[in-house]
């Protein structure tokens, strides 16, 4: 938004903002008038349209899920902004009644929709940073996760996590610290750099980040002492067992005892994703050519190297790579 830093600026803008009203109530009215051809549109259809996988909850102000948001309109020293549903023009000051979604802007060349492959970005990436809504204001804090099998039988997403004390009342998991329980966003980052425009053999061009990163939201579940002790288990386990001499919290009867003291010292929680919004950005709207040429540098030896980076992105445009070395070999075989 902005905002008219002087008087001056303030009669310019009053002078056209009659011309921008007028502007505003006639996008109202054709988005009015476009809801009612939608409104038998079914439900399946809409989410399509939305570009939302089954796993992804649209978020809703009483109907459907809600589209854009309108840039702010200024008059005067005051600030107008709106949002955009598919019922109409709603006030942003009525946001309890109609919340837009938050998070990661929405682009179909990158959406991470697929289950198993969110789950695969959260086991290789477990180092996850939460993030509460609290009185005090934001709060973060770091953990690793692991994923809850259980949740494989109906489709669910579960994380499994724990804090030490008093990180539980600072984020107020399952209404610690006196406050309500409330909803609490993991997010797990995958891969990332940064691509410079020399990599991809032609102009014009800017610097990017490619990257991999998913959103989860959920309200967290405290788990009594006894499970969390079997998760801190869990999540040792996890981690130690890949190395040649694993040292596990019960691998002797003294370790064991000191687990047991140590775990009041820690809050366990259960965190079942209810909302997802993911994005692996590995250039898929670039040509295959700028794709080959940004691996190899990836996977060279200059200052912005990342031999994972490149893995992720072969695999992801494993497809269009291998699509694109076909029939640049049809051509050739054409040629001769």
């Amino acid at each position: 938004m902005y905002a008219a830093d002087s008087s001056s600026a303030a009669v310019r803008i009053l002078g056209l903002h009659g011309l921008r009203l007028r502007a505003l109530r006639l996008r109202a009215l054709r988005l009015r008038g476009l809801t009612e051809q939608r409104q038998e549109r079914p439900a399946g259809a809409q989410r399509r349209r939305l570009g939302l996988s089954e796993h992804v909850q649209p978020c809703t102000a009483g109907g459907p899920a809600v589209l854009s948001r309108v840039s702010a309109l200024v008059i005067g020293s005051r600030a107008v902004s709106a949002l955009v549903c598919v019922k109409g023009v709603l006030p942003l000051g009525a946001a309890e009644a109609a919340p837009y979604p938050g998070g990661m802007r929405h682009n179909p060349d990158y959406a991470l929709e697929d289950l198993e492959a969110i789950k695969d970005l959260i086991t290789a990436h477990p180092w996850c940073t939460f993030v509460a809504h609290t009185p005090a204001g934001l709060v973060a804090s770091h953990y690793p996760v692991i994923l809850e099998a259980q949740a494989d039988d109906d489709g669910g997403l579960v994380l499994l996590s724990h804090v030490g004390r008093p990180d539980e009342a600072k984020l107020g998991l399952g209404g610690a610290g006196g406050t309500e329980p409330s909803e609490l966003l993991a997010i797990i980052q995958g891969p990332h750099g940064y691509i410079s425009p020399s990599w991809y053999g032609s102009r014009p061009n800017v610097p990017t980040w490619n990257f991999a990163a998913a959103h989860l939201y959920g309200v967290p579940e405290v788990l009594s002492e006894t499970e969390n002790l079997s998760v801190l288990h869990r999540l040792v386990e996890h981690f130690e067992r890949p190395l040649p001499d694993p040292h596990l919290l019960d691998a002797t009867e003294e370790n064991s005892e000191y687990a047991q003291r140590i775990v009041r010292g820690t809050v366990g929680f259960r965190l079942r994703v209810t909302r997802i919004e993911a994005k692996e950005k590995m250039s898929q709207d670039k040509s295959m050519e700028s794709v080959r040429n940004i691996i190899d540098e990836l996977r060279g030896t200059g200052p912005y190297a990342d031999p994972a980076l490149a893995d992720r992105m072969s695999r992801v445009n494993e497809a269009a790579l291998n699509e694109a070395a076909l029939r640049e070999t049809a051509v050739k075989g054409d040629a001769r």
